[in-house]
């Protein structure tokens, strides 16, 4: 089996949990923490946690002799998972963001001023405000391209002052060799935020000061990559 320093397939090596991934206020978001593992099995995964995740510590990643993926803190098991079947699920309509916004303004902790055990959390903490900066945005799009293999891959949302749009758009190394490029197919979709992005054939970062014109944007970017498939 594996344990201990990084190595480079991601396999055996360090995980590092930053503090803004948190659920409860002293560990990790298990949600994000089951996502970490599974990124690593490379495929459909059955991931459990077995004890809180500590934030901003050294953890360990191990593969064991029968494949499966374990993560420790010490001498604790934090996670472990496993490839699994597909799962037999239709994936949930996307919302639009007006949509989102409308559910968040009547989420019920609000009534309360966001109080409740797990205020904070990453994922359901009704008083946090920080988004994904545009590096973080860059960053997560370049993964989601590479663990797909082939395609386009656009994200956009409320950077961490909730108020700035970004838009990061990713492409794969086979459509760049096609012709297809990440700056002309973010271009519109920026500007329709109000600002623009920089040049880059498999990615780019831009945004600007309308966070009403996300889905707008999210829509050119989805026409620009139908053009270009014809």
């Amino acid at each position: 089996m594996g344990r201990g320093p990084h190595a480079g397939d991601g396999v055996a090596g360090r995980v590092l949990i930053p503090r803004r991934f948190n659920g409860p206020p002293a560990s990790a978001n298990g949600g994000y923490t089951c996502g970490l593992i599974a990124r690593y099995v490379g495929g459909p995964a059955d991931v459990s946690l077995r004890s809180p995740p500590p934030l901003d510590t050294a953890l360990e990643l191990e593969r064991t002799d029968e494949g499966k993926l374990r993560l420790w803190h010490r001498e604790v098991l934090v996670a472990e998972g496993s490839a699994a079947d597909p799962p037999d699920v239709e994936p949930p309509v996307r919302p639009t963001v007006a949509q989102a916004r409308e559910a968040q303004r009547r989420h019920p902790w609000l009534d309360r001023g966001g109080r409740h055990p797990f205020n904070a959390c990453y994922v359901c903490g009704a008083t946090r405000h920080d988004g994904l900066g545009n590096d973080d945005l860059r960053r997560l799009a370049q993964e989601t391209v590479r663990a797909l293999g082939t395609g386009v891959v656009a994200l956009a949302g409320t950077g961490p002052d909730g108020v700035k749009a970004g838009i990061a758009v990713a492409v794969s190394k086979d459509l760049v060799a096609k012709g297809v490029t990440a700056d002309a197919i973010a271009r519109p979709a920026a500007k329709a935020l109000g600002g623009g992005v920089g040049k880059g054939a498999d990615a780019v970062v831009g945004g600007g000061p309308n966070s009403e014109g996300i889905e707008e944007a999210l829509r050119l970017v989805h026409e620009q990559r139908a053009a270009w498939e014809q």
